[in-house]
């Protein structure tokens, strides 16, 4: 652990402040995160008692410590102020993970509307607009152009319901992988901070 870089000096409390960043957990994670969250610090503590860099340990798992952080670590092994910059990653780190719940909390409302919406709609296209081209007949009156094309969309989903329903898990699997790179999530944290609500809170929350 002394080893952490031979150009900053080991000063009283300075593993204290260390081991007080390393024990940051999210609030209430799920069972296996924790276990996973705990394997991949003792791989950073493993790494330090080989000698290892701090933030080269940091670099190592990008999914707990993100670019920033390890840039911070990386410029503080050169002037020596990593105790104060390991206090000020650890507030990053939690102003990261706040706005990442808010953001979560935010978006469940819409998410839960917009789907409700959309199981709907489709229950009215496939099951309840059919019903009417009986009733229109039985009338003797001309179907209007928006049912006969509701109809059409109706026909359509009923005969390739299978291949629409592959194309939206291949279309959510893409959309997962392309927000997992760096042009991707650049893309999307763009996307939410222009939006009208999360945009702000975003800001207010990493500031």
């Amino acid at each position: 652990m002394q080893n952490v870089t031979a150009s900053t000096p080991v000063k009283p409390g300075y593993f204290d402040g260390l081991v007080k960043f390393l024990q940051f957990q999210p609030p209430k994670p799920k069972p296996e995160v924790v276990v996973n969250f705990c394997k991949q610090l003792l791989t950073v503590v493993t790494d330090l008692e080989r000698g290892v860099r701090l933030s080269a340990a940091f670099a190592a798992h990008p999914r707990i410590f993100p670019s920033l952080v390890v840039d911070m670590v990386r410029s503080a092994e050169v002037t020596g102020q990593l105790e104060t910059v390991l206090r000020q990653a650890s507030k990053h780190i939690e102003r990261e993970a706040s706005a990442r719940r808010k953001i979560r909390s935010a978006m469940i409302y819409p998410v839960i509307v917009a789907t409700m919406a959309v199981v709907i709609a489709l229950g009215i296209i496939l099951f309840v607009l059919p019903s009417f081209t009986a009733l229109y007949a039985e009338l003797g009156v001309k179907e209007p152009g928006i049912l006969v094309f509701l109809l059409h969309v109706s026909v359509y989903i009923k005969a390739h319901y299978l291949f629409i329903l592959l194309g939206i898990l291949a279309a959510a699997i893409l959309f997962g992988t392309w927000v997992r790179t760096a042009r991707g999530r650049y893309a999307l944290d763009g996307f939410l901070l222009k939006m009208p609500l999360l945009g702000p809170m975003v800001r207010a929350s990493t500031t």
